[in-house]
């Protein structure tokens, strides 16, 4: 993946990943979207004073994964319903 994203980012950053979860999306693109969820937040510095990291689910409707204070380490991939 591109270079656009700086290892080990220590700037205050609040992202939220907005990932479909319709049934239109198929089970491999499901883990597509998963991995590149991974590959970014494993290059933050996720903390409550750096970067927060967020989820919303979206089909139909819209539902929140977990919010920006849920998850302050990297929690982030052992925590969710995401198996991040």
């Amino acid at each position: 993946m591109g270079a656009a994203v700086v290892a080990g980012c220590s700037g205050l950053l609040d992202l939220v990943f907005v990932l479909d979860s319709a049934g239109t999306v198929h089970a491999e693109r499901w883990h597509y979207m998963l991995d590149f969820v991974e590959w970014i937040v494993d290059r933050l510095d996720v903390a409550a004073d750096r970067t927060r990291v967020a989820v919303v689910y979206w089909s139909d409707s819209a539902y929140v994964g977990f919010t920006l204070d849920r998850y302050f380490v990297r929690q982030v991939r052992s925590g969710t319903s995401l198996t991040l």
